[in-house]
């Protein structure tokens, strides 16, 4: 036999599959460097066949298949266990191995990105809350959005107007006066931001006796929309002589 013929015969010796060569789940296990017995470990150092496989396999387990690239995987795995007479079993790859591609990774990364700037886009875009000049019904009125200009504190005789300042979009004002423990004497409306004390409101200030006075203000339906805060008020007795 010539040497052009003897040497192809030769080489496909050297790396054809022998009787104690080992299967592809040896093969994986010195992959995944799980522990190996000594005399796999021997025959795999001097095996050219099973080298030949092991750095196969090691090339598929590291390349990253594309879209459809699985099934040819699947393919070659199951050639590799019928030529070895092995009964032909699934791959033993991970759920998550065919999850972790480069094309998968970045369209999860892609989504990720997309749904940060959404966020972000829209918390921007968000009005700001402001102050409604005209509360709803669910909205309660605060004490204090009207400021009572006088009477208040100790006084002389008694006031000819209640005066206060004008509440924007208000058509009129309700004026009470009360008794400290908060029952109302007199009860009556204007629709300036003053109130004149005529005779039937100075019968209720009695000198000596403090009273309390509030302000409300109210829309075109009589709808309240702002509240004033209680102003105390006093006049002082007349002393006998």
């Amino acid at each position: 036999m010539n040497e052009e013929i003897r040497m192809p015969k030769v080489w496909r010796d050297a790396v054809s599959a022998g009787e104690n060569c080992l299967c592809l789940e040896d093969l994986e296990r010195f992959l995944e460097g799980s522990p190996s017995d000594e005399k796999s470990a021997q025959h795999l150092a001097r095996c050219p066949h099973c080298q030949a496989e092991l750095a196969m396999l090691r090339s598929f387990e590291e390349s990253v298949p594309r879209n459809g690239d699985q099934a040819a995987v699947q393919g070659i795995a199951d050639h590799l266990r019928s030529a070895q007479g092995a009964q032909q079993t699934p791959a033993r790859v991970g759920f998550w191995r065919p999850l972790l591609t480069v094309p998968q990774l970045a369209g999860v990364a892609a989504l990720m990105l997309m749904g940060l700037g959404i966020s972000l886009y829209v918390s921007n875009r968000q009005e700001r809350p402001s102050l409604s000049i005209q509360p709803s019904g669910s909205q309660a009125m605060r004490s204090g959005d009207i400021r009572l200009a006088g009477p208040s504190g100790e006084l002389d005789q008694p006031p000819e107007s209640l005066h206060w300042d004008a509440f924007p979009l208000a058509k009129s004002y309700s004026v009470q006066i009360l008794e400290v423990d908060g029952t109302v004497l007199w009860q009556g409306e204007a629709t300036e931001n003053v109130l004149l004390a005529n005779s039937e409101v100075k019968a209720k200030i009695r000198p000596g006796k403090t009273l309390l006075w509030k302000v409300t203000a109210m829309d075109s339906s009589g709808r309240p929309l702002a509240v004033s805060s209680a102003n105390t008020f006093r006049v002082t007795p007349t002393k006998r002589r």
